[in-house]
């Protein structure tokens, strides 16, 4: 078990460094976060936003030439593997502090299931968004309604995650504590 366990936090630390690898490559690359400001006008990219309007996606992509769209959707193809490298970090971290523990299940469950729909979510948007940005200006106000709500959903779970991440960490340091010391 204690192999398992040295496993696993090896895997949540590599993941972590890929997270934090692609999120600094999100933010620093050529088709990164600056370029899509430059190419927005100042909007930025959709899934930074907790929602969004259809005639905010209308004004925004009507300012995007036939190169800034394959910019734009450079920046959602590199944030497929941030969003995969961090959800893979969300569920292995609260898997660690409870194999470590083996307490408060339901706090544990809450993190890992959040963690799981961060990723089906963000994976959804992202699919959503570069469709839209691909059939501008014939996508509906409905489609870009679901795309935004569906940006919702992925911070809503994305909070979710930290609240339950942070509550499992407060109780098992505070049995930690209650824990009686061993003599040597």
């Amino acid at each position: 078990m204690k192999r398992a366990v040295k496993a696993l936090k090896i895997i949540v630390a590599i993941f972590l460094v890929l997270s934090a690898v692609t999120g600094a490559l999100l933010f620093l690359s050529s088709s990164g976060i600056k370029a899509i400001n430059e190419a927005t006008g100042g909007y930025g990219p959709y899934d930074l936003r907790l929602s969004y309007t259809p005639d905010a996606f209308m004004s925004v992509l009507s300012r995007i030439d036939g190169d800034r769209v394959s910019l734009y959707k450079g920046f959602y193809i590199l944030d497929f593997c941030f969003g995969f490298c961090t959800a893979v970090f969300m569920a292995g971290l609260p898997l660690m502090i409870y194999l470590n523990d083996n307490k408060h299940y339901l706090l544990f469950r809450a993190s890992v299931f959040s963690a799981i729909m961060y990723l089906v979510f963000n994976f959804t948007e992202n699919f959503l968004i570069m469709r839209i940005v691909d059939i501008t200006p014939l996508f509906t106000d409905s489609e870009a309604n679901f795309a935004s709500g569906i940006t919702t959903l992925k911070w809503i779970f994305c909070g979710v995650w930290c609240l339950s991440v942070f509550f499992l960490l407060l109780v098992t340091f505070i049995d930690s504590l209650r824990k009686p010391k061993k003599r040597s």
